[in-house]
């Protein structure tokens, strides 16, 4: 099928009008007014059948348009779902991290705290305390 069919049809019709009125100006018809109304006519209604023709053409691409923006709609909405489950799974991956840090951390104040003791205990052993206590490997 042609896409501009209508064009053609139009086209046709007027192409119609054209050759009734040529054919009454070299007298090929008669001069009567009857080939001017049936030429007039036969134009009109092809501009008619065009404008018909092209009202639903553009009647049907806006449908098809209506239903592409609806499905983009619904795929936009799908997507804005995801997100919103992609922000939660976000904030609950950051707030775990954030407590496995604090954890860490805690630990590492712990453990510098028993290693600066341990040290102060340390200092304040006499150096045969040292030796009893380290260089005998069977003395816990």
């Amino acid at each position: 099928m042609l896409p501009n069919i209508d064009l053609v049809i139009a086209g046709a019709i007027f192409l119609i009008a054209l050759v009734v009125f040529f054919l009454v100006h070299i007298h090929a018809l008669p001069v009567k007014t009857v080939p001017y109304v049936i030429g007039s006519l036969v134009a009109l209604v092809g501009f008619e059948i065009f404008k018909a023709h092209r009202a639903s053409k553009l009647g049907k691409q806006i449908a098809d348009q209506k239903k592409e923006l609806d499905e983009r709609r619904v795929v936009l909405d799908v997507m804005k779902k995801d997100l919103d489950i992609s922000e939660a799974q976000h904030n609950e991956a950051r707030s775990k991290l954030d407590e496995y840090e604090a954890a860490h951390v805690k630990t590492i104040e712990m453990l510098k705290e028993k290693d600066d003791a341990e040290r102060a205990k340390i200092r304040d052993m006499s150096t045969t305390e040292l030796f009893a206590k380290y260089a005998n490997p069977t003395n816990p």
